[in-house]
């Protein structure tokens, strides 16, 4: 009896190596698969044309990513999932250039998957898209417009306050029409910006003066379209500048402050 019982100890401690060699067999080339990113960022360029500034990141596949904005500063960023950038040279040195002041890269490695962060520190605040063009992300600012005639420096009057009211059934989205600037009293400049269906919803937020950016505030009025890419006008009160742009399905309108501090 005792040699059964010695051939069967040799092969369970046959079988107990032989699984111990296979989970660290596949141990390793999980770990290995883990450190090799899927996405690899090659360079980061930015360019001119005709509609405004492009900046493309560039890489070998499709890529997946969020995209999100902050304020002070602001900037606009970029979450990478499973990517890294392969050379930090990629990032263009030739800032600022138009509203893009910098362009940080950020390793988030501690994530499953590693995340690249891309931080876009903007200068003002710029009408711009954000788009994947087969294995590069696009982000493309428009161009800045003046205001259309109808939305100039006018004095308030009752009547203009009223606008004709439109049925908000007939159109997916509330269209901005008119920005009413008034400067009639020294005291203070009013703003009516009027659209052609209800405003159900808006969020504000407020940034300081920083350097030669002046104090901002912001508002975003949910379900609103412009009928351009982006509007700006030149105010010279307290209210220094005032300026629409499209986020989305939002239209966010900045008012610079003309002060040292917010109105």
């Amino acid at each position: 009896m005792t040699p059964v019982i010695t051939r069967l100890k040799c092969i369970s401690a046959g079988l107990m190596i032989f699984c111990f060699l296979v989970t660290g067999t596949t141990f390793a080339q999980k770990s290995g698969s883990q450190t090799k990113a899927a996405y690899t960022i090659s360079g980061i360029t930015l360019d001119q044309t005709a509609d405004g500034l492009q900046l493309v990141v560039h890489g070998g596949t499709p890529p997946t990513y969020t995209m999100y904005e902050l304020f002070d500063p602001l900037r606009i960023v970029l979450d990478i999932a499973d990517a890294r950038l392969l050379d930090s040279t990629a990032i263009p040195v030739n800032l600022p250039q138009g509203p893009v002041q910098e362009i940080k890269n950020i390793a988030l490695t501690d994530q499953d998957p590693a995340i690249a962060r891309l931080e876009i520190y903007l200068s003002d605040d710029p009408a711009y898209t954000i788009e994947r063009k087969g294995n590069n992300i696009v982000v493309s600012f428009a161009k800045t417009m003046p205001l259309p005639a109808h939305i100039e420096q006018t004095p308030a009057e009752p009547e203009q306050q009223q606008a004709p009211a439109v049925s908000p059934q007939s159109h997916p989205a509330s269209m901005l029409q008119d920005i009413e600037i008034d400067t009639t009293n020294p005291a203070e400049t009013r703003v009516f910006i009027k659209t052609n269906g209800p405003v159900t919803d808006f969020q504000k937020a407020h940034l300081v003066k920083r350097g030669a950016l002046p104090a901002r505030m912001y508002i975003d009025i949910a379900n609103v379209v412009l009928p351009g890419r982006m509007l700006q006008h030149t105010v010279g009160t307290a209210l220094g500048k005032i300026r629409a742009a499209q986020r989305n399905s939002a239209v966010r309108i900045v008012f610079d402050s003309g002060l040292k501090e917010l109105f």
